[in-house]
């Protein structure tokens, strides 16, 4: 049976784990929220490049026609 020191130490320690733990569970959260935003920035920045390529692709299909139709 642990007396009152050891006791004391022992509950100290827990103390101390509890609070690590919960300051490791913060930054767990706030990575997780990094995340979040960087892969809703990543799939913004998707659309905005297929749609880039999208209308550069339209765009040369245009000139192309305009060529075609001004070597007739």
């Amino acid at each position: 049976m642990p007396n009152e020191r050891e006791w004391g130490a022992v509950t100290t320690r827990l103390d101390q784990t509890i609070h690590t733990q919960r300051n490791m569970r913060m930054i767990l959260d706030g990575v997780v929220a990094d995340t979040h935003e960087i892969r809703a920035e990543v799939a913004r920045l998707r659309i905005i490049l297929r749609t880039a390529l999208s209308v550069l692709a339209v765009t040369i299909a245009a000139l192309a026609w305009v060529v075609e139709l001004v070597m007739r």
